[in-house]
């Protein structure tokens, strides 16, 4: 299995460790970018973030197409992504982005979906590679849960949970918390590679 687990995608710092952590020629490799997360952000948050991480995609020389979870289903949800050499995973809502990736098979068939491919999370999709997401709403700042999501089961194939856009501060809920807690900045990466 291949993680590189992120808090706001390819950045100057950590593009040199996803490069080394692929051990090929990014050129010509196939990116399934989800977008779901992010489907009940406003057109202009979408325009301000979307483009730029799929021109960084782009600029290594990797094709990209959008799968949106919202439009598959489990007799379709295999076969989609069977094409691509990395499955991106994007920001935004993470509790929405659960309850599509329960609701299209993606949860159910993340282990046949990923192998021999890189999961790459960015925040929200980060988060969701644990085994809990209950830590997306954690302080002030974090995801609203309006999809009325009730189970926070992630799909377990980090053993930790991510928390990103960290401040530096550990939060209070930590300290009541099941699992272990990868706190990362926005630039950086956790890396599995198993």
């Amino acid at each position: 299995m291949k993680l590189f687990l992120t808090s706001s995608g390819l950045s100057d710092t950590n593009e040199k460790d996803f490069l080394d952590f692929l051990s090929c020629n990014p050129k010509g490799l196939r990116v399934a970018f989800i977008p779901t997360a992010m489907n009940q952000e406003p057109e202009e948050t979408k325009q301000k973030y979307i483009p730029i991480d799929v021109a960084d995609l782009e600029n290594l020389g990797m094709k990209v197409d959008f799968i949106d979870l919202e439009k598959l289903n489990e007799k379709n949800i295999i076969s989609t992504f069977l094409p691509f050499d990395i499955i991106y995973v994007y920001g935004g809502n993470t509790f929405y982005l659960m309850y599509h990736a329960n609701k299209s098979g993606f949860s159910k068939y993340i282990n046949e979906i990923i192998k021999n491919k890189v999961y790459f999370g960015v925040s929200a999709g980060s988060v969701i590679a644990g085994p809990d997401i209950s830590i997306a709403n954690w302080g002030k700042s974090g995801d609203r849960n309006s999809i009325g999501l009730e189970n926070f089961k992630g799909l377990s194939i980090a053993s930790f949970s991510v928390l990103p856009h960290w401040n530096g501060q550990i939060p209070k809920e930590v300290a009541s918390y099941t699992f272990e807690v990868k706190y990362i900045k926005d630039g950086e990466a956790v890396i599995v590679k198993n």
